[in-house]
């Protein structure tokens, strides 16, 4: 079984409001993102959520995923993605594969969701402009590794280290992430 899981626990601090709640496409971002992974039919859905929680939790209500949040989401992307993996495999034990997603991401379709999952890889992870990054999707070997990440890096730190066992998809439009409100007015924009 493969599962998803959309980590949304940021304060967007950049941005100055919750950019999980900023409008898109006749919903927010994070619903947005929330029913393409539910729509792709992969697997179970979980989203982790931190900040604003309380405030967050009504645009995605009574869509078919769960919702953890990561009361220590002040630890950094690391320790969420920790908490979102463990969170995941305590709910759902068997699973073999794990696709970590971001909400600020907007051009993440099932598409390339099933591209990705279609690919024999240990590790399978998007590539756009000069990065390599989320979308990924890492096997069960990497879970402890996941597990065990903590403060502000991320899941990352496994693209890098374990470079020989990644496979890299391109999505050109993964360049486009939310972080100010430069970047959403831009992206409306297109």
């Amino acid at each position: 079984m493969t599962g998803i899981i959309i980590l949304a626990a940021g304060a967007s601090q950049r941005l100055g409001q919750p950019k999980q709640l900023l409008p898109f496409r006749g919903n927010t971002l994070l619903g947005s993102i929330t029913s393409t992974a539910i729509e792709s039919n992969i697997g179970p859905v979980l989203v982790t959520l931190g900040a604003f929680a309380d405030q967050i939790k009504p645009a995605i209500a009574g869509l078919h995923c769960k919702v953890a949040v990561n009361e220590n989401w002040e630890a950094g992307m690391g320790n969420t993605v920790a908490y979102a993996v463990n969170e995941f495999l305590r709910i759902y034990a068997h699973v073999s594969k794990l696709f970590l997603l971001v909400c600020d991401q907007p051009f993440i379709d099932a598409r390339l969701l099933h591209r990705m999952q279609a690919l024999r890889s240990p590790i399978v992870a998007c590539r756009y402009e000069y990065n390599t990054g989320t979308p990924a999707l890492f096997s069960e070997p990497y879970f402890v590794e996941l597990q065990a990440l903590q403060g502000s890096t991320g899941a990352k730190k496994l693209l890098t280290f374990h470079k020989d066992q990644v496979t890299t998809i391109d999505f050109p439009e993964g360049i486009i992430d939310i972080d100010t409100i430069k970047d959403y007015h831009e992206l409306l924009a297109q």
